[in-house]
């Protein structure tokens, strides 16, 4: 299954840069650092995989999520958590997200636990082809 549209709501550029290494053959890669930003860059996508923090400026990512859900119940809805961030396993079920990703994470330890939901995903030279 190609990924389309991703969006990362997370304030640290590092995350950014390892999701989208993961996912380099995503069309678009929308970014976000929190909440509120995440809503105003989601209006009119279609989103097929959100990854976001936990912890968020204007919010967390259990109301987000549950936002996002509602607007794209198709998408694939992952929370960042670690360090000193507690993920609630019950709100996170309550909100819909799909899973956790510990934070520190690898580009391919990230890739390999989207594809573990989603099936594999075509490689970046495969899925540029297929865009072209």
């Amino acid at each position: 299954m190609p990924l389309n549209t991703v969006l990362v709501v997370d304030p640290n550029p590092a995350t950014h840069r390892r999701v989208e290494s993961a996912f380099r053959g995503a069309r678009r890669t929308l970014y976000a650092r929190g909440a509120a930003e995440a809503e105003e860059r989601s209006d009119g996508e279609r989103l097929d995989l959100v990854i976001s923090a936990v912890r968020l400026a204007n919010g967390n990512g259990y109301d987000l999520a549950r936002k996002l859900r509602d607007e794209h119940p198709a998408a694939l809805v992952f929370l960042l958590a670690g360090g000193f961030d507690v993920y609630d396993e019950d709100r996170a079920a309550d909100a819909g997200v799909d899973g956790r990703i510990n934070v520190p994470f690898t580009a391919a330890s990230l890739r390999s636990r989207v594809e573990a939901a989603l099936g594999p995903l075509p490689e970046p030279d495969e899925e540029a082809a297929r865009v072209e």
